[in-house]
């Protein structure tokens, strides 16, 4: 197997939805953090499963509360900054 073909497995295995009805989703480390720490904080048990229904209940909110839409598309803004950040910090120029 050459080492191309290797990749387009991992790549492959990467994209399947490992739970059936949901696909995958990238957070920040960070992100994920404050999450677990939200979960914890709450007294749910330490399991992805609560992870899941965290994230998507509270994007179920996001997504059909339209008076959320303006503050939703603030953070968005700050996130697709920090983004740039982590994907091109030699690149990204702050006010540009």
């Amino acid at each position: 197997m050459t080492s191309i073909e290797a990749a387009d497995i991992v790549s492959h295995k990467r994209s399947r939805a490992p739970v059936p009805g949901y696909a995958s989703v990238l957070l920040r480390a960070d992100v994920r953090e404050a999450l677990r720490s939200f979960r914890d904080a709450r007294g749910f048990i330490d399991e992805r499963s609560i992870e899941r229904c965290l994230v998507t209940a509270g994007l179920d909110l996001l997504i059909n509360n339209p008076h959320l839409h303006e503050l939703w598309m603030t953070a968005f803004s700050g996130a697709a900054r920090r983004d740039a950040e982590l994907l091109n910090p030699l690149h990204f120029h702050p006010g540009a």
